[in-house]
């Protein structure tokens, strides 16, 4: 079966030997789900569909609760469900008809044509071959053409520009490569300590690009509320999926296709866990200088985090330091009854992908997990909610191909993240545009939790 590029999920009917093949992208950009209701087989892009159909059951697998309560998501393979499954990343099933009357999905015949921990075990021992400067290089030509790639469209084109390093990479290269001024939208909020506009509008002033900007205030998060359960088939408790709908709600007022710059954390080390954890590991807690922070030291603030710090010592290997820290609850079981936790990538290190360095595990295992069942899903419902469509030229399958051949020095130096994107931004626009503290795409919950009770 031949690969599509980008994002896409799809099934393939051979007429002769009544056989569907449902099948996947590469990086989990699009949803499906299929799964046996009542000896049908069913398969579809929303559990919404599925759904409509009169012989789905419906039935809640109680079990998912957990995954909920630990991710704030629900992990692929599984739905909240019985019966149901996402199909994996990068695969295709084959479902023999009279099989599938006996046993849910068939996944036995599940086919791998592209794997993430297939590239990372290919790509981390064979690094790319060159220096700093060459590895940085080479990285810019590999984006600019996928970003050449994903801007070619018959519609209205834009992009999503959050001031971050990765939306800013993909607009600049966007710019460098368009004769016309290039679209570019932004959210706001009034609470300066996550408002991220001024500054884009700093960097789409110095491009030249056409940008709109958007202010949201409580009354309009509230506004959303009522939509997010048409938007989104099941539990999923990521708060950013507000603003995420409300800025491709602005955008699809000016354009159809935007692009986003998503995945840039992921391949090129952007997330502070990738050094912390391992110095957590190798430093702080073989010294137990956790346990140093007294008593009333430091107000309740810091009971919290010293607290939460302590817990870290219970840890027997890095990777169940991960799972700690990343956790929303650590033993969610304790809070669902009559339930178990279903086996994940995160609660499974051994099926973690294999890599010489920790933190080149770690970003694979984000990859596979808060990339695919959290980010990758928020902007594709809020997206699809206002028929509109997203592209992610950092999952470009050669751009996280490629991005698994670079040395961890490229892209994490001296504890900075994403050292090599730093240097492309750096031939495009100032420093001080870059050189910001990561803020993440969120929103000032507590004013809006007012406004809420006052409603």
């Amino acid at each position: 079966m031949e690969a599509t590029v980008g994002m896409s999920t799809f099934s393939l009917w051979n007429r002769e030997t009544r056989t569907p093949y449902p099948a996947r992208d590469r990086m989990e950009e699009k949803p499906s789900y299929h799964g046996l209701q009542n000896r049908v087989f069913l398969f579809g892009s929303e559990l919404k569909v599925l759904a409509t159909h009169p012989a789905f059951g419906g039935d809640i697998n109680r079990d998912m609760l957990t995954l909920f309560f630990r991710h704030n998501h629900i992990s692929s393979p599984w739905s909240i469900y019985r019966g149901v499954r996402k199909l994996s990343v990068g695969t295709y099933i084959r479902i023999a008809l009279g099989a599938a009357r006996q046993s849910a999905g068939d996944l036995s015949e599940r086919q791998w044509y592209w794997s993430l921990r297939k590239v990372v075990a290919v790509g981390c021992p064979h690094p790319f071959e060159g220096n700093f400067n060459d590895a940085v290089a080479a990285l810019h030509d590999v984006l600019l053409q996928a970003v050449r790639q994903e801007m070619v469209s018959d519609v209205p084109l834009g992009a999503f520009l959050s001031s971050e390093i990765d939306s800013s990479t993909i607009v600049v290269l966007m710019q460098a490569q368009s004769e016309s001024q290039v679209r570019t939208f932004t959210i706001g909020f009034g609470d300066p300590d996550y408002n991220e506009a001024e500054y884009a509008a700093a960097v789409a002033e110095h491009l030249g690009t056409e940008h709109t900007d958007l202010y949201v205030s409580a009354r309009d998060a509230l506004e959303v509320l009522p939509r997010l359960p048409s938007l989104f088939d099941e539990l999923f408790a990521d708060h950013s999926k507000i603003p995420t709908f409300l800025v491709v709600k602005m955008a699809r007022q000016c354009v159809t296709v935007a692009l986003f710059g998503d995945g840039g954390d992921e391949i090129c080390g952007g997330y502070r866990n990738y050094a912390r954890t391992p110095w957590l590991w190798q430093v702080v807690l073989p010294e137990g200088s956790l346990h140093q922070t007294r008593p009333g030291q430091g107000g309740a603030q810091a009971k919290v985090k010293a607290r939460k710090l302590a817990s870290l010592m219970e840890c027997q290997s890095p990777e169940q330091l991960y799972c700690r820290q990343i956790s929303h609850w650590s033993n969610p079981k304790t809070i669902v009854q009559r339930s178990s936790e279903p086996s994940t990538v995160l609660a499974d290190p051994a099926s973690w992908p294999d890599a010489p360095d920790f933190a080149n595990r770690l970003m694979a295992v984000d990859a596979l997990i808060s990339l695919s069942d959290d980010i990758l899903v928020k902007v594709d419902r809020a997206a699809m909610g206002v028929s509109f469509e997203t592209r992610t030229p950092f999952l470009d399958h050669c751009v996280v191909e490629f991005a698994w051949q670079l040395p961890l020095s490229v892209k994490i130096r001296n504890s900075r993240q994403k050292w090599g994107l730093r240097q492309i931004l750096y031939k495009y626009v100032p420093k001080k545009f870059v050189e910001r503290s990561k803020t993440g795409f969120a929103m000032p919950l507590a004013a809006v939790a007012p406004s809420a009770a006052q409603g």
